[in-house]
């Protein structure tokens, strides 16, 4: 008989005074495969924190094997997804038995522990030495490598996050076939996407996940079946009612840099161009503004009929003028807007009245200088809600930023959003921003 493994109920999430998890309801049992399609990533942070970090939350109940929890032991609960999560300069062998394994086998001999790996690299396809670097696995392998580590280590949960990604069809059968046999040891596992792939239907269940809740589930095999029409006519709706769509369509074709992607950018969505080793951003920016250099694009410009609002890496010591009033800082620009050299009065009062609960008695504030880098960055970005553009184009959002002011810059990125401002991230460090973007291209 099936175990319940996992169950949320009403489960809240809160940081910085924005709601991550909305009363997020659903159970997990033990040998099943739950799909949850992601119309959006809000809060999807917070649920694999919950999952894999024991992340506090502020409301609702969490059970693990039905029994009231605040927390449980990290090696109960496995995260798989496209980063990689083991240690490179170390064998097949320490990866899967050294770490995170019973003392027992810790204690083991090195032969002995060689000749387990081996077994079970035979038993579940994976064609490699145990004695080999780690290294040398392609990434199919790598998540089959973590999925037998997290079945030595006496793992119940397995949650698989966008590995259906990296499969072609002859490694999807194969990765099937696996969890198949896991799963008839009772590990449970949750398959998470942002799109209806061939891997979720063939999940036990699926759940359709929006900002936060579940918004509709699917049961049946034969419900299953209408999981990619009901997500495609519900995407079909949002981009029917989002009156500015961005086509985005960045190409080159010369010099070192080969790539093309095209994409839609909806109004209030977040599109996020990830180059991990800094090595593409500036030329991707560049093509973005026509062949001009960083230093040379300006605040607002107009592409495509699109007003775009620029933010550039290190906004702090670029973009404000701290001998100058808070005022006159978060209307510069305004008067390009305005086609007016003077910003008359009234405009003033308006913007006062517009920020006051947000900003408050900052904007009364002759200077720049009493302020902390919190209120400044702030500053910038209220700047661009008060522009009002179709897009805000974010550079290096992070650059030169302590861990402090990270999960703060997320959360004025959000008010972007929920202003319906479009945003596109040109960055080198994800940080969180896969909790906040509809999409990433990573370079």
């Amino acid at each position: 008989m099936r175990r319940i493994l996992l169950r949320f109920e009403n489960v809240v999430t809160e940081s910085q005074r924005v709601k991550g998890l909305n009363k997020l309801s659903f159970l997990l049992a033990s040998e099943e495969m739950l799909g949850i399609l992601t119309v959006n990533q809000h809060g999807m942070n917070d649920l694999t924190d919950i999952l894999e970090n024991n992340k506090k939350i502020k409301e609702g109940k969490l059970f693990f094997e039905e029994k009231l929890v605040s927390s449980y032991e990290n090696t109960e609960i496995t995260i798989i997804n496209r980063y990689p999560r083991l240690l490179e300069g170390l064998t097949i062998a320490e990866n899967v038995f050294i770490l995170k394994s019973p003392p027992k086998i810790k204690m083991a001999k090195k032969e002995t522990i060689i000749h387990q790996t081996n077994h079970l690299l035979s038993k579940y396809g994976i064609n490699c030495d145990a004695s080999d670097d780690v290294s040398i696995l392609n990434s199919f392998e790598r998540c089959l490598l973590q999925m037998i580590k997290a079945l030595i280590s006496g793992c119940k949960i397995i949650i698989l996050e966008d590995v259906g990604k990296m499969l072609n069809l002859s490694n999807f059968e194969k990765l099937l076939q696996v969890i198949k046999e896991f799963k008839k040891q009772g590990i449970g596992f949750i398959y998470i996407n942002n799109f209806p792939d061939e891997f979720l239907k063939r999940c036990d269940r699926v759940m359709i996940y929006e900002s936060g809740k579940i918004i509709k589930n699917f049961y049946e095999k034969r419900e299953l079946e209408e999981v990619q029409s009901f997500f495609k006519k519900n995407m079909l709706r949002r981009e029917f009612l989002s009156e500015k769509a961005v086509s985005i369509n960045l190409m080159s074709t010369g010099l070192p840099l080969k790539f093309s992607f095209p994409n839609k950018l909806y109004q209030g969505g977040c599109l996020t161009v990830l180059d991990r080793y800094n090595e593409k951003l500036k030329d991707v920016l560049s093509m973005f503004y026509y062949g001009k250099k960083v230093t040379e694009i300006e605040a607002i410009e107009i592409l495509e009929d699109k007003t775009i609002f620029f933010i550039p890496e290190n906004a702090i010591e670029h973009s404000l003028f701290k001998d100058c009033s808070y005022l006159f800082n978060l209307s510069f620009y305004l008067d390009k807007k305005l086609k007016k050299n003077l910003i008359p009065e009234k405009f003033y009062s308006s913007i006062k009245k517009e920020f006051k609960e947000s900003l408050g008695e900052k904007m009364e504030l002759d200077s720049l200088r009493s302020l902390n880098n919190y209120d400044l960055i702030e500053l910038v970005y209220h700047r661009a809600i008060l522009q009002k553009p179709d897009v805000v184009l974010i550079y290096q959002p992070f650059f030169d930023c302590d861990m402090q002011l990270q999960p703060y810059i997320d959360n004025l990125i959000l008010s972007l959003k929920k202003n319906n401002i479009s945003v596109l991230i040109l960055t080198s460090y994800i940080a969180n921003l896969e909790s906040l973007s509809e999409g990433i291209i990573e370079l």
